[in-house]
């Protein structure tokens, strides 16, 4: 009867949603201070293999490559809305320097932040004139 009763700890703070689900908003909420698959174990109560396997279970990679692309689009949006340089969204996102940032956004997007920064400014301006 009391193992019935009582939920387990990563129930009990969801409010239903799964732990995967929990994770998620977790990393959404926190991802400016983020540092480690160490802090989501210890937020949702369970080893850092078990958070792997239900995050990649539930999405389909691991939580770690999801902080990474989420930070990635986060510094997509504040490229677009904000005049912080590289360095300080770089810096604001996590990353060692505004040098491994670079880097890590031309592996997954293919050019640099600057060109994507630079593209970005063309396009809107373009949009801007034909209005």
């Amino acid at each position: 009867m009391q193992r019935v009763c009582q939920k387990a700890p990563a129930e009990a703070k969801g409010g239903g949603q799964s732990s995967a689900e929990q994770l998620r908003v977790y990393i959404n909420n926190n991802l400016e201070s983020l540092r480690n698959l160490d802090e989501l174990s210890e937020f949702i109560g369970l080893s850092p293999s078990q958070v792997i396997r239900i995050f990649s279970r539930e999405f389909g990679i691991t939580p770690m490559k999801y902080v990474h692309i989420q930070r990635i689009e986060r510094a997509e949006y504040l490229m677009r809305m904000t005049q912080l340089t590289i360095a300080q969204i770089a810096d604001r996102l996590g990353f060692a320097d505004a040098r491994h940032f670079s880097t890590a956004y031309r592996k997954l997007r293919g050019i640099s932040p600057n060109r994507y920064r630079i593209d970005f400014r063309k396009r809107e301006n373009h949009m801007n004139r034909s209005d």
